[in-house]
């Protein structure tokens, strides 16, 4: 079971890792935006940037749920596919390493680092909770340590210190923006799981596997990217950001 479970950590954990070195440079331009002391601005970037992690999260979401076992059968063989309690648990985890990041660089920016007691309060939650699940759920139960854990403190302690401490403006502002994001984030995850349920395709070889990423992820990308530009102002901002930014480099 370790082993099986190894081998999707290694694929999720190298994905999370190239998302990483592409946003490497966000820290030190966070740290010299925050020094404008411009919180017109500062929450312009926040959420410019969530959305982006969102969109991100939500693909790769999308991606682990339809895409992983498909290629661990046909790289490994059949009993080496988890159960798909497990591949949601991961799904739900790469998720929310992608959507903590805009709350983790701010903070960073403002240089809030008091709570040193969170890491330790984290980890102990983990502890407690997948030692408790890990008989009667298995690996899943175990996974579910790491996302509650993150759920108390990354997703809800840490956007509340942010704000008090640093945008010093009531929570309630990034609540309803976080929650209209899930919002958009479950209608995809709705739609494109529709359509790619519509029609089924039985992956056989390598061959089969790179048909179905080369299916899954632009149809995926496009559903998204449509129901954020059409409904999230932020996410029409970052877009045409980037855009410019490549087309005047």
């Amino acid at each position: 079971m370790v082993t099986f479970f190894g081998n999707y950590n290694l694929i999720i954990s190298n994905a999370d890792l190239l998302v990483t070195k592409l946003f490497s440079g966000t820290k030190a331009s966070v740290g010299n935006l925050v020094a404008e002391n411009d919180s017109e601005k500062n929450n312009q970037v926040f959420w410019e940037f969530m959305s982006l992690r969102f969109y991100i999260g939500g693909l790769g979401f999308i991606g682990i749920i339809t895409l992983m076992d498909p290629f661990i059968q046909v790289w490994l063989g059949e009993k080496y596919v988890l159960s798909i309690s497990v591949s949601i648990v991961f799904a739900i985890n790469f998720l929310l390493g992608q959507i903590r990041q805009p709350v983790d660089v701010f903070k960073q920016g403002f240089g809030l680092y008091a709570d040193t007691w969170a890491p330790v309060t984290q980890g102990t939650i983990n502890l407690i909770i997948s030692f408790a699940l890990a008989k009667p759920l298995g690996l899943t139960g175990i996974l579910l340590g790491n996302t509650i854990s993150l759920l108390i403190i990354v997703m809800i302690w840490r956007p509340y210190y942010l704000y008090k401490k640093g945008f010093k403006v009531q929570i309630g502002s990034y609540i309803i923006g976080f929650f209209k994001h899930l919002t958009l984030l479950c209608v995809f995850l709705f739609i494109t799981n529709f359509i790619i349920n519509l029609f089924p395709f039985k992956v056989k070889n390598f061959t089969d596997v790179g048909i179905k990423v080369v299916i899954v992820t632009p149809l995926s990308a496009t559903i998204y990217g449509l129901i954020l530009y059409t409904t999230n102002q932020h996410f029409r901002d970052v877009i045409k950001r980037l855009y410019s930014g490549f087309v005047n480099r």
